[in-house]
């Protein structure tokens, strides 16, 4: 099996990938970053009001960027981004994604799965309203009753997030690497 799928992904490897992003977004930049490091060609083509047309969505349900399109495979979320190119390009990618190596796979889903659910959910708040993003219904930048609040939750936010990261990552999962 793994090998009829080697032999897919090196067939698929040879078609065009674009890569859906939104400039300044943080996510975009770390697909953006992963294709570069890698030496995957990709063109980019930039999502910004893009991403809610009929076209788009029929893609990318989700109507999320960034979204990766390889050939008829349409991919989002960076978590199953970075998988699929580490399976479609195992030559140029794989090496980062043991996939025999399920103990270091698990903690590589592991972190990435962390930095969706708990670093990302404090950037809206953080920093959204600075670069002209919209917020989420009921973030506090979307609620008249609330705008005061605005710098505040985004200093708390941006507080939280730097916690996490030093005493998540730094402090425990990057502290016995280089």
């Amino acid at each position: 099996m793994r090998n009829k799928i080697n032999r897919q992904t090196e067939t698929e490897s040879k078609k065009n990938v674009i890569l859906w992003s939104l400039p300044p977004s943080a996510n975009s930049s770390v697909i953006r970053s992963f294709l570069q490091v890698n030496k995957i060609d990709f063109k980019e083509e930039n999502a910004w009001g893009k991403t809610r047309t009929a076209e788009y969505i029929t893609k990318f349900p989700t109507n999320l960027a960034p979204s990766l399109e390889h050939g008829n495979t349409c991919v989002t979320e960076n978590g199953a981004i970075l998988r699929y190119l580490s399976r479609a390009f195992p030559q140029k990618a794989g090496s980062g994604y043991p996939e025999e190596d399920i103990k270091t796979t698990a903690k590589i889903d592991m972190l990435v799965d962390f930095i969706n659910t708990g670093i990302c959910n404090y950037l809206p708040t953080a920093m959204y309203t600075t670069v002209g993003f919209s917020v989420y219904a009921g973030d506090v930048a979307d609620l008249e009753e609330t705008k005061q609040f605005t710098d505040k939750a985004q200093e708390a936010a941006t507080a939280a997030m730097l916690e996490m990261l030093e005493k998540k990552y730094v402090d425990i999962f990057l502290k016995d690497t280089k």
